[in-house]
């Protein structure tokens, strides 16, 4: 067990996962365990399941160690050609590396003396310095790497449209805007309509020249079949139109299609490995537009 710090382990409401609350005092202490191991009583018969991709998303390659056990890969190309070419090949983000402590360190001291100084705009669109992600209630709490996330939950497709110069002015730093909207205009039943909402927002993003994607909506799971039925035909019409307007598209339907682990209870916001999921895709398609 380690020294005392000012973080503790809480439970979510209605949810079984467990979250990091970090508290503020001089006389605030919990401990925290360097190494947890949870056993699970299985009654005869039973077998724990998972979908596979649960794995894939906690895939990661490490360097080799001192120590070695197993055979294992000795470069990154070698490994990604088992995981992303013969073991999923349908995945839509590339396999990560994970870094050693040492490189962890050295990460975070390079960043504290980056941030000092003047950040220089950097216009490749296949390595982004700092998307912006703007939308509604499912791109809250979503992370993009350097990048920035703003969410307004309520928010329609012309409501994000008419706030687009003020959140983008606000961050002069962002090179690619990522806009994730429609689910809120869906509820109205108004495709046509809506439709013509995207055209206008479509028009509006042109002043800003910047690099701009259409992330695609998300299918939910267990509202309904006229929900998904109406979720569908915008992804299909969205896939279409978007390239001829100058935009990049980002399909999201088949990363969350029947993925039901990737949502909280209410089967529309997103837990923690669906926010990551749709970080992976969204930078994924940016990375290789």
């Amino acid at each position: 067990m380690c020294g005392t710090h000012r973080c503790e382990l809480v439970q979510g409401p209605g949810r079984n996962q467990v979250e990091v609350r970090e508290h503020f005092g001089s006389d605030v202490q919990f401990y925290v365990w360097d190494h947890v191991t949870v056993a699970l009583h299985m009654e005869g018969g039973q077998v724990l399941k998972f979908d596979d991709d649960r794995l894939r998303e906690s895939l990661t390659f490490c360097d080799r160690g001192e120590g070695s056990y197993h055979p294992n890969f000795d470069r990154l190309e070698e490994a990604e050609k088992v995981v992303c070419e013969d073991l999923w090949p349908y995945y839509p983000a590339p396999l990560e590396r994970e870094r050693s402590l040492q490189e962890s360190l050295a990460a975070q001291s390079l960043n504290s003396k980056v941030s000092q100084q003047p950040k220089l705009r950097h216009t490749s669109p296949s390595c982004p310095l700092s998307p912006l992600l703007i939308g509604d209630a499912i791109v809250r709490n979503v992370r993009l790497g350097g990048g920035n996330s703003v969410s307004f939950p309520e928010a329609t497709v012309l409501e994000i449209k008419d706030k687009l110069p003020d959140v983008i002015r606000f961050h002069p730093e962002a090179d690619t805007v990522i806009i994730h909207a429609g689910f809120n205009d869906i509820c109205k039943e108004e495709s046509e309509i809506l439709k013509l909402h995207f055209l206008r927002l479509f028009d509006s993003v042109k002043q800003f020249h910047l690099s701009v994607f259409i992330s695609g909506p998300a299918p939910t799971c267990g509202r309904g079949m006229g929900q998904f039925s109406r979720l569908l035909a915008l992804n299909t019409w969205l896939s279409s139109v978007c390239d001829a307007h100058g935009l990049g598209f980002i399909d999201n339907f088949n990363v969350f299609w029947l993925r039901r682990h990737l949502f909280l209870a209410d089967g529309f916001h997103l837990n923690n490995a669906g926010r990551r999921s749709l970080a992976n895709n969204i930078l994924y398609n940016i990375q290789h537009a």
